[in-house]
């Protein structure tokens, strides 16, 4: 027997949360046993400070790595703009980025379309594809500059099957923005004399923003209740009814 349509999204409305809670406490257990020694892997390559064509090579390499490593993405592209300018910083972070949300798409494709091919009807998942297309753009771009939950929803979206296209232009632009604010900042922190405390900001202002919309986003989003309900005809029957009753219409 096929399973109800509403349990069957109530299911995968599930496992994506577990998806995305997987792809959250991936990096936190990573930078709880690689945090420190990342740091100073990172601290050794960039001292003393190298050649702007390395400092470009490992801005993209830490960034695009995001998916796997705990990397602080808001303070590596702080540092770059500082370091090689707003022009050249925004392109190699934007570079960087990018990259990093492809991965996470194609490993939650990977992973995940195929499974949810096979456990949705059609209808659901062109009800699931329907959401996508209207939602999916809109929270790749809103969560591209915090922490976590950008890789989240790079798997996510892959993993639920949003078109390859729509997360492509999504993510792009998404993180051209993240990387112009970003850079422009590191750049005027270095020209202003105040870049430390411009880098603590940009690692405490995207987790701040993080907290804050987990904080307001706790009850979640049931998607079988944005699922079309049939209309309710009963009242029109009445209606009709009493408009032209059975009897008159046979005596006629």
């Amino acid at each position: 027997m096929a399973p109800n349509s509403s349990d069957s999204l109530r299911a995968t409305a599930g496992t994506l949360v577990w998806v995305a809670l997987a792809a959250v406490c991936i990096p936190l257990v990573l930078f709880l046993f690689l945090g420190q020694r990342l740091d100073e892997f990172v601290s050794e390559l960039v001292t003393p400070l190298p050649s702007p064509f390395i400092l470009a090579v490992l801005e993209i390499g830490l960034l695009s790595a995001d998916i796997f490593l705990p990397v602080p993405s808001s303070a590596v592209a702080t540092l770059g703009g500082a370091h090689l300018g707003t022009l050249f910083g925004t392109l190699c972070a934007w570079c960087g980025m990018t990259l990093g949300g492809m991965f996470g798409w194609w490993i939650g494709h990977q992973c995940g379309a195929t499974w949810f091919e096979r456990r949705l009807s059609v209808q659901d998942r062109k009800f699931l594809e329907n959401i996508l297309r209207k939602a999916g753009p809109v929270l790749i771009v809103v969560t591209r500059p915090l922490p976590l939950l950008a890789e989240a929803a790079a798997i996510v979206s892959g993993t639920a099957g949003m078109r390859w296209s729509d997360f492509l232009l999504s993510n792009a632009t998404g993180t051209f923005v993240t990387a112009l604010l970003w850079s422009a900042t590191g750049a005027l922190g270095k020209q202003w004399g105040i870049l430390e405390t411009l880098l603590e900001w940009s690692l405490v202002i995207p987790i701040a923003a993080t907290w804050l919309l987990l904080r307001t986003w706790r009850t979640g989003i049931d998607m079988t209740t944005l699922k079309p309900q049939p209309r309710d005809t009963s009242a029109l029957e009445k209606e009709g009814q009493q408009l032209f009753p059975t009897d008159e219409l046979h005596q006629g």
